[in-house]
């Protein structure tokens, strides 16, 4: 059922087949992936290791009936002992996390005085134009594809991004995505793995549109946790208020009486006897609509106690493993919860993660 394979970082080559003694990964909406493994000694391919092992040149993609699930590039050293040798991953955003956002310079002397501007287009589509722009580099080239079309949007100060060339240091390609998708009403993204071939890996880059942030799916997942032996083997809902806030200050670009402040308030908890909680949210930004965005985003996330539903799935249940990724829309069924009433219940897909077994867990929210 599971199968593991090398690959080559940069250009999506699938290498040899390896036997993993275990595995874990983990899938989050919005950031980085994570694999560890461990390859057995016992059924090592006849290569050289040496260089199929190498961080960052090489990577592990893990699959679940032939469908890729999870993949990214080796990035530490491998450690080998008796029985084994364990590798860690991360997914393709961890390269993305080691580049900075820049145009290339014949000068380096011009990059501080070298903007890059963005305007005119939808926030999915200026993650998009970060993507291609950092690949410009030399050694640059990733197995990325693009399914999603560019979409203008109205050319407001919302949609108007500035990267300046003097503050290299936050520009990172990672950060920056994750700034999009921070944005009030900010895409969702996802590198999903897909085989080009039966050799060859790309990553599609699947984000929100304007207006739609969510990513596109196909099916709606229905997960029953009321029925004997369906697709839901576990359950259980974690709840915190350590992130709960009423009042965001976003802190943008400047300094002392020029620096540039935002905040977002609201004070509906407040009028319920509720103390005021409040939050600092730094920012680089110069626009101040982009900061006021970012708080206010922050504000809507963590405006009430964070509830989690964790749910442990079967893989091969009704709309299988490779076929729901975080973002995704599902309806779980619940009876008898204290936390959360009985029926239907919209909730949204944060994470996912597995561990080489025919379970998956995953994290969800309520849908607002």
């Amino acid at each position: 059922m599971w199968e593991a394979y090398l690959y080559q970082s940069t250009t999506g080559q699938i290498g040899p087949r390896v036997e993993l003694e275990s595995q874990s990964w983990s899938i989050a909406l919005n950031d980085v992936e994570n694999i560890s493994a461990t390859l057995k000694k016992s059924d090592l391919p006849k290569t050289n290791l040496d260089l199929w092992l190498s961080p960052w040149w090489a990577g592990l993609l893990l699959t679940w009936r032939g469908t890729p699930i999870v993949a990214g590039p080796i990035t530490n050293n491998p450690t080998e002992t008796i029985k084994g040798i364990s590798v860690t991953c991360g997914g393709i955003r961890s390269i993305l996390a080691k580049r900075y956002v820049h145009h290339e310079q014949d000068d380096w002397d011009k990059l501080p005085k070298t903007p890059v501007y963005l305007y005119g287009r939808s926030h999915g589509t200026m993650a998009k134009d970060i993507v291609k722009l950092v690949q410009l580099k030399p050694g640059g080239a990733l197995p990325i594809s693009f399914p999603i079309a560019d979409q203008l949007a109205v050319n407001d100060a919302n949609h108007q991004k500035t990267y300046r060339g003097y503050n290299v240091s936050t520009n990172g390609c990672h950060d920056l995505l994750t700034n999009l998708s921070n944005l009030s009403g900010g895409p969702d993204i996802l590198f999903k793995p897909r085989l080009v071939a039966d050799n060859l890996l790309t990553f599609d880059m699947w984000h929100g549109t304007e207006g739609a942030p969510r990513i596109k799916q196909n099916d709606i997942p229905v997960w029953d946790t009321t029925v004997e032996k369906g697709d839901v083997t576990d359950m259980q809902i974690i709840r915190t208020g350590a992130y709960q806030t009423g009042r965001v200050y976003g802190v943008g670009a400047g300094s002392d009486e020029g620096t540039k402040i935002e905040v977002a308030t609201d004070l509906r908890a407040v009028k319920k006897g509720f103390p005021l909680l409040e939050t600092v949210l730094s920012d680089q930004s110069e626009n101040p609509n982009v900061i006021l965005s970012h708080a206010q985003g922050n504000l809507q996330a963590n405006v009430d106690p964070l509830m989690e539903i964790q749910v442990t799935v079967r893989a091969d249940s009704a709309i299988p493993l490779g076929q729901f990724w975080p973002g995704d829309l599902v309806y779980v069924v619940t009876k008898g919860w204290v936390s959360i009433p009985d029926g239907i219940n919209k909730m949204r897909l944060l994470a996912i993660n597995g561990d080489g077994t025919g379970n998956v867990k995953a994290n969800l929210q309520f849908d607002s």
